[in-house]
């Protein structure tokens, strides 16, 4: 499991304490039983797809303010995103926006 796991689960877990909800609480919010809840903090059980969003909606926490925290956690990951420039199949930098092959060639 990656750090960024790790820390999005502990947000999750923080964001529960904070807003003064049990797991039980939120699982009744979410339409699951509370093993769902206690799976995917102990990281038992992954959230996929549009899980994370009704999640956060069950916290009472707005997506933008979940993702700003989890981007502040201690030991996140960037997002891929960010990991630097673009790399072709011979490991060189590769521009943003420039065609690459054939095309546009002449």
């Amino acid at each position: 499991m990656s750090t960024s796991e790790r820390a999005f689960r502990a947000l999750l877990r923080e964001a529960r304490l904070e807003a003064g909800l049990r797991q039980q609480d939120v699982a009744d919010r979410l339409g699951v039983p509370q093993s769902v809840v206690s799976k995917i903090e102990s990281g038992e059980r992954r959230l996929d797809g549009v899980e994370p969003r009704r999640a956060y909606a069950a916290l009472g926490l707005p997506l933008a303010d979940f993702a700003a925290r989890l981007e502040a956690a201690p030991g996140a990951e960037a997002p891929r995103g960010d990991a630097g420039p673009r790399r072709g199949h011979r490991g060189r930098a590769v521009a943003p926006g420039r065609p690459r092959g054939g095309a546009g060639r002449r």
